[in-house]
């Protein structure tokens, strides 16, 4: 059995219930892990967001290629 997915699969099944723009809240919910990790992440540039002035918007798809990135390693 092949155990490799692609992100394009990942995409199709992952998170469908969460909108494509996520915020810090829905991220640390998808990720496990706290609002102020989240933020490290995109101020690490670990996890790139969507420029915005006042909030930290991401796209989903950055979540899930983090997901699989960590997978990887």
């Amino acid at each position: 059995m092949d155990r490799n997915i692609t992100i394009s699969q990942a995409y199709k099944t992952m998170y469908r219930d969460y909108p494509e723009v996520v915020g810090v809240k829905d991220i640390s919910q998808m990720l496990g892990i706290s609002p102020k990790r989240v933020r490290q992440l995109v101020q690490e540039n670990k996890l790139p967001c969507i420029p915005d002035n006042r909030t930290i918007k991401v796209a989903k798809l950055f979540v899930i290629d983090y997901i699989l990135q960590g997978a990887q390693i």
